[in-house]
């Protein structure tokens, strides 16, 4: 019996790994996925904005990278003790307005720094409705819960995201011609507009995204998260208690898809020899200074190593710095 409907996911036309360098950038999708990653030991870099949901911050955010654009103190605004970019989540909000630039600028430098330097990008939009500012027309990555007056809602047409992202991809193909792309939309839907208005969001972004992979064929794909989680995942059991996020055993899930369908078998055999490692390594021992402890110690120093031998490319200096370090005591 079958009680799924599986999403079939054709030949990708190009991997990602452990060798590449990656960038990750968009919704609260691409910042579970992005962590899956480096806990994984993928070298990822994700979302140097913070957590962006429509493709216009997304791509302004990405443009930013590009040009390499130091924020400046007007770019910030002052809003109940917090200095805030509307480019930025509010994760970058500080009440100290050199302390907010220089987390910006630090992390705008290694976005900057990896989007030249990756070779495979993974983009989640999340939401085609946007809050353009009355003040100057341009649109908020976030609100930061400033007035509702102060913002004028648009939902984005498929004209509008594909007009905005050709010359993006286009440049970006230059500027860092190894890179590939991946796309994808995030699975959370958007109800405080109405569950129609959240499906023709999604509709937008969807249609944006085929346009874009056939456009830009061998250099941009697409990966289904969102319809794994409508079709394969239909079933209130898979989402967070507010019924719209899903639940962590779902993210895990379409993790699971996105490594089979862009991983190579060595690269699934890196990872899950690594996921065992990294649990190793979080043991909490009732006793550090006993024998039994010692040996658990240095059986996984003997499979780090093993791992080195095995995949050469694969830093592992830092654990094993640590488990000498544990040895040696």
């Amino acid at each position: 019996m079958q009680f799924t409907t599986p999403v079939y996911i054709s030949q990708r036309p190009f991997g990602l790994g452990f060798r590449d360098r990656l960038l990750l950038m968009g919704s609260c999708f691409a910042a579970e996925i992005g962590r899956r990653m480096t806990e994984g030991g993928l070298d990822a870099v994700v979302n140097p904005f913070g957590i962006l949901y429509n493709p216009v911050s997304i791509g302004s955010g990405l443009r930013r990278l590009m040009d390499e654009k130091l924020y400046e103190a007007d770019d910030l605004c002052l809003h109940r003790g917090l200095f805030h970019s509307f480019d930025h989540h509010g994760s970058f909000s500080r009440p100290c307005l050199q302390e907010a630039l220089e987390l910006i600028n630090s992390r705008l430098r290694d976005g900057a720094g990896r989007l030249r330097s990756a070779t495979r990008i993974v983009i989640t939009w999340g939401n085609a409705v946007v809050f353009r500012r009355r003040d100057n027309d341009t649109v908020a990555g976030n609100c930061h819960k400033m007035p509702a007056g102060d913002f004028r809602r648009e939902r984005l047409s498929v004209s509008d995201i594909v007009s905005l992202w050709q010359p993006l991809l286009q440049d970006l193909r230059a500027i860092n011609p190894d890179a590939r792309l991946i796309l994808t939309v995030s699975p959370v839907r958007y109800l405080a507009d109405g569950a129609h208005e959240s499906n023709l969001a999604k509709s937008a972004l969807l249609l944006a995204a085929d346009e874009l992979e056939r456009e830009f064929d061998g250099f941009a794909t697409y990966f289904p998260a969102y319809e794994i989680m409508l079709d394969e995942l239909r079933d209130y059991r898979f989402y967070a208690p507010d019924m719209l996020h899903p639940s962590v055993q779902a993210i895990d899930y379409i993790w699971e898809r996105f490594r089979d369908t862009y991983f190579a078998e060595e690269d699934r055999q890196l990872f899950r020899e690594w996921e065992q490692i990294k649990k190793a390594l979080l043991h909490v021992p009732t006793n550090v200074d006993g024998a039994d402890y010692r040996r658990f110690i240095e059986r996984t120093l003997q499979k780090v190593e093993e791992i080195s031998r095995k995949f050469p490319y694969f830093d592992t200096s830092s654990e094993r710095t640590l488990l000498h370090t544990i040895i040696n005591q």
